[in-house]
Formats: C-alpha cells, structure tokens, sequence
C-alpha cells in the first residue's frame, strides 16, 4: 500500500498516513493481484456538507463563499500520481463508523492454474470439504499477528469452472471461493493442498483430515502455492452501504489504459505461444491434454 499512500500525499489528500484512519478490505500479499479491493480513508474534501463530511476544525467552511457543490474527482487524481499497474476505479462516500475491513461481509478471490492431467472432479470434491464453518489453522502461516484471535472462518462456497481461451492446446482453470475472511496464506495452502489432491498424490478426504484438530494437531508440510495466480475479486458490502461514483473522464482513461495493458500482454503471450509451439514441434512434444 506504500505507492497509494504516496500517491495520495502526491495529490494532497491526506497530510499524515497514520492520522488518516486507513482500513483495507482484503489482503493482498506481494505478488497477488486485486481487482476491486476497497480502502477507506479519511481525505480531503471540496464540499462543505453531506455523507460522510466532517466540518473542518478551522474557519467555518459552510459560512465561505467560494465553497463548490461539487466533489473533486479523486480518481483522476490519483490514478496522475500511481504507476501503471494500480488504477483507482471508483470512489464512495461513506459513514464515520463505515471500515472497509470490518463492515466487510463476504471476500472472495480466484486462483489461476492450467488443468495439465489434473483431476478436478476430485479437486472439487475435496474443495466442497471447505465450505462451512471450521477452524483453518491447519491451512494458514503459522504466525500469530496480535489482531489475529480466532483461526475460525465460514467458507461460503468453492467453485472450479473452464477459463474462456483462444489457447486451445492447454485448457485453463479457476477456482472461486468466497468466505467471511482468510487468514495468512489460506488460500495459497488450500491450493498446495488440492493440486495434491488434482495429481493423486492425496485423497479428497485429506481435507476432513485436516480440518479434524484431534487428527492432525500439527500443521502437515505442504509447499505454499504461487502467489502470481492469485486474484482479489471483490468486498461484499451491506446494500446501500456504498454509492459508486466514476466522472466520464475518468472511465475513459481507465477502459483506454487496460485496453493498452492487455494488448501489451497479449502481443507477449502470443510470442511465447509462437516459441512454445516451434519448440513441441521440433521435438514433437505437446501439452498434456
């Protein structure tokens, strides 16, 4: 988060990162990517009064009269001021006792694999075992961080679907799966765990296995899964808790700006796909199907 708070400094939003009362919906660790993660802030502010407007300490501001009626666009503002691989899409206002963790209903993340001979109809399997309420301990980094006081967690559901792909030659795969939180590492391990599962090497009932404390009261070694498949898909957020605003500059910028991302890595993966297919070519090797 340090390049959003340096953007928001660059664009004069906030004054001090620790007296902004900054909260973050869903972990991302290095590596992982997010698509609409929520932060909420305390920022600056060009109108004088509604949602979540705090009267400002000094003069009056309702009494000026050069005072707008309406808001900035902090969109554009900060995507000016953040590299290119982080874009603000929208902003809300919100309550005073509104945090983007803790009002927080529901996370869910997709994790990224190519099928390659793996048995997905066991991996689902053992990733219905999730759903539920269930102490993950079994399933996270083993470190206790000071706000960390349960390892219990409700996963609500755990789907593994086909990625639409022009590649027919190796097909890829997703699993979504959605839960009230995640602790450290979750769902990298879970990962690690049911590719096990995907390749015959366990059962799909390792997961009762695990999830039973009584039989398995320490934490198995199993290698943590990559981080670059990951995916933060969304917050979900009590109804009307927020009012999502984008200016039409701004969308445009944005749609113009992924429009050249894609394109950039798709001219990538196609130069790769070209180098892949002269090398199974030459030594008549292919993906397994």
């Amino acid at each position: 988060m340090d390049r959003v708070f340096d953007a928001l400094e660059k664009s004069k939003l906030i004054e001090n990162r620790n007296e902004c009362n900054f909260s973050v919906c869903g972990r991302t660790d290095r590596g992982v990517s997010g698509l609409c993660q929520v932060v909420s802030l305390v920022s600056r502010s060009l109108i004088a009064r509604g949602v979540g407007v705090i009267e400002d300490s000094g003069s009056r501001i309702s009494e000026r009269q050069d005072v707008p009626d309406k808001e900035m666009d902090y969109v554009s503002a900060l995507n000016r001021n953040l590299p290119r691989d982080i874009r603000v899409l929208a902003w809300s206002p919100i309550s005073p006792d509104f945090s983007a963790r803790f009002t927080c209903c529901k996370r869910s993340y997709e994790y990224y694999f190519p099928e390659s001979g793996l048995d997905t109809k066991s991996m689902m399997d053992a990733g219905n075992r999730l759903v539920g309420v269930h102490d993950f301990r079994n399933f996270c980094t083993s470190r206790i961080e000071k706000d960390t006081v349960t390892f219990i967690r409700e996963i609500f559901e755990v789907v593994i679907s086909d990625v639409d792909s022009c590649d027919h030659h190796c097909k890829l795969c997703r699993i979504s799966i959605s839960a009230s939180g995640f602790l450290y590492h979750q769902i990298r391990y879970v990962m690690s765990v049911l590719f096990m599962v995907g390749r015959g090497y366990e059962s799909p009932s390792v997961i009762d296995d695990m999830l039973d404390l009584s039989k398995t009261p320490a934490k198995p070694h199993y290698h943590l899964a990559a981080d670059f498949p990951l995916l933060f898909i969304a917050g979900t957020y009590p109804e009307s808790c927020l009012n999502w605003e984008t200016s039409e500059a701004a969308q445009l910028d944005l749609v113009k700006h992924y429009q050249k991302l894609w394109s950039e890595y798709e001219i990538r993966s196609a130069i790769v796909r070209r180098m892949l297919n002269y090398v199974e070519s030459m030594f008549a090797y292919h993906c397994v199907p």
